[in-house]
């Protein structure tokens, strides 16, 4: 029902050549049986006569044996092209598991000045892929902190983040800071702090720290002190991603930090934070996803339905 699949499907379609009789005839049969969805689609025509089915017959409902003999071929054929994509096995997987278990994730941002670039790639991270893990079922649920020497602003774990989360991302401005240090210390407490997230006890817990500064050196102690503790008797898992211009650059004690805290340190130069936010979110690591998943993901959920 989203119609940001259906006008990427409809693109795929267009853009193959026409297709031999029986071929056409097969898809035919499968477009017609999606009756209603179809028919009021805008491209409903040229989807029509694109299949040499130039819409002269009604649609047929999907107990149409057309429709079940072509439907039966389609799986036939998705089923034997499994084993050619062994990574999409793996993403596969990844959704099962959360699925089963769960995932609640908190965004934690840094919002002073000098993150204006680093917000600009957070808004076009989000704009695709907080509707595509709200589209894709997974059982996973987001919230958002926002942070400069102290906490600013927050948003309860949502199961509807395109919904609930997308806007107040969008509209995050990059004001404020100039001592280096940052309030990540305040940040941190602030994703743990009882009653602000509902975590579930039996989900797997991520918070996702995103930021170009640096704690005070005088909170780093205790900053490790907590999430150690957090990780190992709670299960939390905190990742520190460093937003910087120089690639390779690394932000002081992220790494430190994120090693307590059970999770991964990395430093994202422009333009590549979504991708490794889709990995940091399915808990997986960026290589063992398909090459083309985030690539695929921004086209089809970028676009405003």
């Amino acid at each position: 029902p989203d119609p940001r699949v259906q006008d990427h499907a409809a693109r795929l379609l267009l853009s193959q050549p026409r297709p031999l009789v029986t071929e056409s005839r097969r898809i035919c049969a499968i477009l017609k049986a999606c009756g209603k969805t179809v028919s009021e689609h805008p491209r409903a025509k040229e989807l029509l006569e694109h299949f040499q089915a130039a819409g002269e017959e009604k649609f047929r409902d999907s107990s149409n044996i057309a429709f079940e003999d072509s439907w039966r071929t389609a799986i036939t054929l998705a089923e034997g092209s499994k084993p050619g994509w062994p990574d999409l096995e793996i993403f596969s997987e990844s959704l099962t598991g959360l699925n089963r278990r769960g995932l609640d994730l908190v965004l934690a941002v840094d919002t002073t000045r000098s993150m204006e670039a680093g917000l600009e790639d957070l808004k076009k991270a989000c704009s695709w892929l907080l509707p595509a893990l709200q589209w894709s079922g997974a059982n996973v649920r987001v919230g958002l902190l926002t942070y400069k020497d102290e906490v600013t602003t927050s948003h309860p774990l949502s199961e509807k983040p395109a919904d609930d989360l997308l806007r107040p991302i969008l509209e995050l401005t990059a004001l404020g800071g100039g001592d280096v240090p940052e309030g990540v210390d305040s940040a941190i407490r602030g994703t743990l702090e009882l009653g602000r997230f509902e975590w579930r006890p039996s989900a797997a817990r991520h918070i996702l720290l995103i930021g170009d500064a640096p704690p005070k050196h005088s909170s780093l102690s205790a900053i490790e002190s907590l999430v150690a503790a957090c990780h190992q008797q709670d299960g939390f898992i905190l990742h520190m991603v460093g937003m910087h211009p120089k690639e390779g650059v690394k932000v002081p004690f992220f790494t430190r930090i994120a090693a307590r805290g059970g999770g991964r340190s990395l430093t994202c130069p422009p333009g590549n934070l979504g991708e490794e936010l889709l990995a940091l979110s399915l808990g997986t690591e960026k290589t063992a996803l398909p090459g083309d998943l985030a690539g695929l993901l921004r086209t089809v959920f970028s676009a405003t339905p």
